[in-house]
């Protein structure tokens, strides 16, 4: 019982999270929208993002999450993800941090991961290429060590 209250409890914190962040970014980025003159859309990033197809590496550590859509908020400096069951839209897990990007090159700080504690305090280190609404994200996941996988993610942007 004492479990799955916590599991609720967590679930809640997670969508309060991802909400506030959400509605932040929006109403910052509405803000910067009216300030903006000349600014380069090829490296922002910024907006809610939705994962659209990966390619899971037979070789690596990897686990498909089958039955989830999973979608990320960047938005000043900090990121959040939110994986969702596709059958009864709940929540599956949250994660999140900092990030920087700059060129081709984005780093994400892990701050809190609910399904992958041990990730608490990485790094992570992508190449993106973006082109419109989609960002191509690709890089390895815990490099030289036995849980090393690669990532190639599609991601498509769901709101600015």
């Amino acid at each position: 019982m004492i479990k799955r209250n916590l599991t609720s409890i967590n679930i809640v914190f997670g969508l309060i999270l991802f909400s506030s962040l959400t509605v932040s970014c929006f109403n910052l980025n509405k803000t910067k929208d009216s300030k903006k003159e000349n600014s380069n859309q090829e490296t922002q990033i910024e907006g809610m993002w939705e994962l659209h197809t990966y390619q899971p590496q037979d070789d690596t550590a990897f686990i498909v999450m089958e039955g989830v859509t999973i979608k990320k908020v960047f938005c000043d400096k900090e990121w959040m993800s939110i994986a969702i069951s596709t059958k009864n839209n709940k929540v599956v897990h949250t994660a999140g941090g900092n990030f920087s990007f700059y060129g081709n090159s984005l780093s994400e700080e892990v701050l809190y991961h609910q399904k992958n504690l041990e990730s608490i305090g990485d790094i992570n280190t992508f190449n993106v290429t973006k082109l419109n609404d989609t960002l191509y994200v690709s890089g390895i996941l815990n490099p030289d060590t036995e849980d090393e996988y690669k990532i190639e993610e599609y991601w498509v942007k769901v709101s600015k």
